[in-house]
């Protein structure tokens, strides 16, 4: 996966201060590069969920802080990322999963200006590359300026079922496919541009990049043809981000 400043710069991160992540598999570690790159250059940045992440992914950071009240954390956080930058908010901790925040707790973090930058995993995908959304997902806070989503090329090839795909049944159902199939590029394009699929909850005002995770550098030419595909052009930028491992959560 890019890191760094190459992944400032595939993602023009710098101009952004409430980034969302969506999709598939990837998202957690893509978040948590993204923080440390844009804390590497003096930005204060939070990282946290709409949905839940490990204990551990949170830890990683430089400081994990966790509370129910959204104003008193962010009182916390303002006086940590003094000390410690980048950090992970959460509301509470399940099962050793953290969890994290609604819409408009995200809304509070982002016009209190406690960072320069607040990341937020939107939704979760149980490590598949691919995904379809239930109805109550992603958590994309409305003021987002900028959406990531994230599809994994290690699909294409792979049946559609619920070993490749989180929801499968639901992905079939949306695209018109047979459970089982062998995935496409066409099939990924089906449910990214679907009216129900991956961008149906970004706002509107919000830019969209897609990042394309892969095993060993290929592909597939996921990355060409789904940029081909955006026929209402909602696509700013397509990012090969490579190489990521399969079991990785988000």
């Amino acid at each position: 996966m890019k890191q760094g400043d190459d992944l400032i710069a595939a993602f023009d991160l710098e101009r952004y201060r409430f980034i969302h992540l969506i999709g598939g598999g990837g998202k957690t570690t893509l978040m948590l590069a993204m923080a440390r790159a844009l804390a590497g250059r003096g930005k204060r940045v939070i990282a946290t969920t709409s949905t839940r992440i490990r204990r551990s992914e949170g830890e990683a950071l430089e400081g994990l802080l966790i509370g129910p009240d959204v104003g008193e954390l962010a009182e916390r956080a303002r006086a940590t990322l003094a000390r410690l930058n980048p950090i992970v908010l959460a509301s509470r901790v399940e099962d050793e999963k953290l969890v994290g925040f609604s819409a408009g707790a995200l809304e509070s973090f982002a016009t209190a200006g406690v960072a320069d930058t607040l990341i937020v995993e939107a939704d979760g995908s149980a490590g598949r590359p691919l995904k379809a959304h239930a109805l109550w997902e992603p958590v994309i806070a409305s003021s987002a300026d900028l959406v990531v989503v994230v599809v994994g090329a290690w699909c294409l090839g792979q049946p559609l079922d619920e070993r490749t795909v989180h929801r499968a049944d639901l992905l079939a159902q949306r695209i018109g496919c047979v459970h089982g199939a062998p995935l496409t590029v066409r099939h990924v394009a089906a449910i990214l541009f679907h009216e129900e699929g991956y961008l149906a909850k970004v706002p509107r005002e919000a830019d969209v990049m897609l990042g394309i995770t892969s095993r060993g550098g290929d592909d597939g030419e996921l990355a060409r043809e789904l940029a081909g595909a955006d026929e209402s052009k909602r696509l700013k930028r397509v990012v090969r981000l490579q190489p990521v491992m399969a079991d990785v959560p988000g």
